[in-house]
């Protein structure tokens, strides 16, 4: 049984013989086709509408077949099962090898393969795939084109915006947010791509004409076991691209550059050093980045008609830090292959305005807020990083203990804090479990006794003494009381602090606040 928001109906709603969406080929048939007509998909018994067809797929801690009763009782027209499952009773159906693998090519049916009709952009990596993708969708917009999207922070398809659930929702999600792009005439769609979405199949049959990798550090190792598994999991998107797609690579990253090897894309390299795209003349501006981004050798343009390149043109980007001029080569280059001019790429990433909580800055009188979605110990050691590049100093940290990820995630992250307090003196650090935010949240995110004793005891066997609220009112209240004139207060996590700046604002006298460097303005 897994999650998916349950979504209005479509304009036009879909509707097939169950024999046009599956047929022997998918798998061994069992009771009565005749007449059965399938108007939705769906993965989870408590989303299931009237005339939809449910896969009952196995996850890892529930079997999708012990929920059919429940599917059967909310009007499902026939189901999908593995192959060894026994006598379904009440409902038409298929026994299918692998179902997950089979989800996504039903899904291309039934909404009628809307990906096609889309240049589509999939951005992977461990941290920055957001921000890499709403920079693309920027800059394809300075150049008078529209883009739909698909990230953290929102959905965009051109009839809605939405947060989703996950980074990269499941197939029948993705492939209906296609469909309602190429009608609404979006021409590009934008996506982050999960290391979950590729082993779980969530993307097989998708045609990227880009892939981006940004970066690989440690995370979710929960779900895939250990980093090389996970790396495996990014290295076989690339691996998935098509001859005729580009693969873009960061050549600051070992971990990605590796990849070139495994693609059959067109590789094109980026960063700070010997790569392809690459930024030269860095500086820190007092909101953002600025710096001199230059195509070293010409580089074949998608259409095949011709090459972009060698050039050079001064870019500014409303972010700071040396890891968003990453993301910000990665977004350039993608745009140049697909042919937009120089001059739309930096007006694109000169009004770029970038997804919430992405160093978020407010400022009230002489104190400043920062607000950051870090959820890894890469993203914590950017932001310390960035923090440190920017001249702060009196810092109060206040960090939201990430939920359902595991002891060794937490005890990971409580070593780059205890390392950062060595160097920016910032303890005690105020933690929250942030019990109550992320119980609004369906996905389960609340912070497990093993969690938090994990981020506890690392922290202050690191020499970090640790201040833990189990609500994030009260440590946010902590955080501003220890705030001095001229210090900031950093606010840290994922969605147990997404109400963290809200708060402090609210306490420090939102009605003075003004923009600050870097982020999208409370």
């Amino acid at each position: 049984m897994s999650r998916g928001g349950q979504q209005p109906a479509m304009e036009h709603q879909p509707r097939f013989p169950l024999s046009e969406l599956l047929g022997p080929a998918d798998g061994l048939p069992f009771g009565r086709w005749e007449g059965v007509m399938v108007t939705g998909l769906a993965v989870d018994s408590r989303l299931v509408q009237p005339g939809d067809l449910f896969f009952a797929l196995r996850g890892r801690v529930h079997d999708g077949v012990r929920f059919i009763p429940e599917a059967l009782a909310r009007g499902a027209a026939a189901v999908v099962v593995p192959a060894e499952t026994g006598p379904v009773v009440g409902l038409p159906g298929l026994r299918a090898a692998d179902p997950r693998r089979l989800f996504p090519d039903v899904a291309r049916r039934f909404y009628g393969d809307p990906a096609r009709a889309l240049r589509i952009v999939g951005v992977t990596g461990t941290n920055g795939k957001t921000t890499t993708a709403a920079m693309v969708a920027a800059i394809i917009g300075a150049a008078g084109a529209r883009a739909g999207y698909l990230t953290t922070a929102e959905v965009y398809t051109g009839r809605r915006r939405y947060r989703p659930e996950y980074t990269t929702p499941e197939a029948h999600e993705l492939h209906r947010c296609f469909r309602e792009m190429a009608d609404a005439g979006l021409g590009y769609a934008c996506m982050e791509v999960s290391s979950h979405a590729v082993v779980l199949d969530r993307i097989r049959g998708v045609p990227f004409r880009v892939g981006i990798v940004t970066n690989v550090t440690p995370d979710h190792l929960d779900f895939h076991g250990s980093f090389q598994a996970y790396a495996a999991a990014k290295g076989a998107f690339v691996e998935g691209l098509a001859p005729s797609a580009a693969c873009l690579l960061n050549a600051d990253d070992p971990v990605v550059r590796a990849m070139a090897a495994g693609t059959r894309a067109q590789v094109i390299t980026y960063g700070f050093g010997d790569a392809a795209v690459q930024a030269a003349a860095v500086e820190y501006l007092a909101a953002g980045m600025r710096f001199v981004l230059h195509v070293r050798a010409a580089l074949p343009l998608l259409s095949g008609a011709g090459t972009v390149g060698p050039l050079s043109f001064p870019a500014v980007i409303p972010l700071p830090g040396r890891h968003n001029v990453q993301n910000a080569l990665a977004a350039a280059a993608a745009a140049l292959v697909e042919g937009i001019d120089p001059e739309a790429v930096r007006r694109g990433l000169a009004g770029f305005r970038p997804p919430a909580r992405r160093l978020e800055t407010l400022r009230v009188g002489d104190r400043t807020v920062i607000s950051d979605v870090a959820m890894n110990e890469g993203s914590y050691e950017t932001v310390f990083a960035t923090v440190a590049a920017l001249g702060f100093s009196r810092l109060v940290v206040v960090n939201a203990i990430r939920g359902n990820r595991g002891p060794e995630v937490n005890a990971a992250v409580a070593r780059v804090l205890a390392r950062w307090n060595r160097r920016l003196g910032f303890a005690p650090l105020i933690a929250t479990a942030s019990r109550s935010h992320v119980g609004r949240y369906r996905p389960d995110y609340r912070v497990r006794p093993e969690e938090l004793a994990a981020f506890v005891e690392t922290a202050e066997r690191e020499g970090l003494a640790v201040s833990v609220h189990e609500e994030l009112p009260p440590a946010i209240a902590e955080g501003v009381a220890r705030l001095v004139p001229g210090g900031a207060l950093l606010l840290l996590g994922t969605f147990g602090m997404d109400d963290g700046a809200r708060l402090a604002a609210q306490l420090l006298g939102a009605g003075e606040a003004r923009a600050g460097g870097g982020g999208v303005v409370l």
